[in-house]
């Protein structure tokens, strides 16, 4: 199968750099990682979330060969102003890709559903993010981090 692309979906690894290196070294298209909130929003529970931080400082990058595609979910109630903020990060830190879906609990014992994030709220941060200069945004409320992955590169 000549033409399958391999996606992997790693952990922030707490922001250690050698734990990257293992994982590129397997040679994966598409590096996808789930922010899940922004930084202000960042918590602890039965599902912990990622520190944005951490997240970027795991980031390839924008050197030749390296993936780079990261997915980020809408979950606690962010503002416009700060998942733009954390899009912006994303960018700086080499990020090409992005996907944005709503947060859905998946049990009661996660985190509640604070807000149904309208479909037109996505069609603004995609456009954002393009303005910002991703190559590739999947953003609306049923959007995964694998979601049209194919269309990625």
């Amino acid at each position: 199968m000549p033409k399958t692309a391999i996606e992997l979906l790693i952990p922030d690894f707490q922001g250690i750099p050698e734990a990257l290196r293992t994982v590129l070294q397997a040679g994966p298209d598409i590096l996808g990682h789930n922010l899940e909130t922004v930084p202000a929003s960042t918590i602890s529970g039965p599902a912990p979330t990622t520190a944005v931080p951490w997240s970027c400082s795991v980031l390839p990058g924008d050197r030749p060969g390296d993936p780079d595609q990261i997915g980020g979910h809408a979950r606690l109630g962010e503002s416009e102003e700060e998942l733009l903020a954390v899009l912006q990060d994303l960018r700086a830190a080499g990020c090409a890709y992005v996907s944005l879906g709503q947060y859905l609990a998946p049990s009661l014992r996660h985190q509640p559903v604070v807000e149904f994030v309208p479909p037109e709220r996505f069609d603004r941060l995609r456009e954002a993010a393009l303005e910002l200069g991703f190559a590739h945004v999947e953003s609306g409320p049923y959007v995964r981090s694998s979601y049209h992955a194919d269309r990625y590169r």
